[in-house]
């Protein structure tokens, strides 16, 4: 299912360019290993979701006690030596996303069509 904050734009592509662009290079904040996994997950025929069919990288989410506006939405990048896991706000990635690759108008969208 899509989520209404938008997080479905997000592949894994955008999250390393997303990485890359912001200088940072990845490694355990425990051990210091450099090969972290990314949770995924993929939108298939069949399933009933709005989210094109493709790969996305999985976000999570903490519930606040206090209240839903409250809650945090994160990405999982999980050590593959000793299992420890960073989270990176889905929110910051989301802005960089619509920043770099703004919305398409309904007008820009017929005229790709029409190519």
């Amino acid at each position: 299912m899509a989520s209404e904050q938008g997080f479905e734009k997000i592949n894994m592509d955008m999250l390393v360019s997303y990485f890359s662009e912001k200088n940072i290079y990845l490694k355990c904040t425990l051990c210091g290993h450099d090969r972290l996994t990314v949770p995924q997950v993929s939108a298939n025929v069949g399933m009933p979701c709005t989210m094109k069919l493709g790969s996305y990288v999985n976000v999570f989410t903490e519930k606040s006690i206090y209240s839903d506006t409250a809650n945090q939405y994160y990405f999982s990048l999980i050590c593959n030596n000793c299992g420890n896991e960073i989270h990176i706000n889905a929110f910051s990635v989301l802005n960089w996303v619509n920043e770099k690759f703004p919305a398409k108008t309904e007008d820009e969208k017929n005229a790709d069509a029409a190519k």
